[in-house]
């Protein structure tokens, strides 16, 4: 049995750490419990702008108060939005 792909052109990279894939974007990776019984990985996409961080979250409140303060060391920036 064979299975495709629906990006036969696409280029793909798995990631393992925080990086960043275009100038301003940074896809945070952070592994963890988070309030639950299996180890989840969470990725927000932290935007840099002129303003600031603009970090987009999935549906995750229980782990917000965790990525606020990781994504501004990270990115070594002084405000999230």
């Amino acid at each position: 049995m064979h299975f495709g792909t629906p990006w036969p052109q696409g280029n793909f990279t798995r990631m393992t750490e925080t990086m960043e894939i275009l100038p301003g974007f940074h896809p945070i990776l952070l592994k963890g419990p988070w309030d639950v019984d299996l180890d989840v990985m969470e990725i927000p996409l932290a935007i840099e702008t002129p303003e600031g961080i603009v970090l987009v979250v999935s549906c995750s409140p229980p782990i917000i108060e965790k990525l606020l303060p990781l994504g501004l060391r990270l990115l070594k920036s002084q405000f999230i939005w």
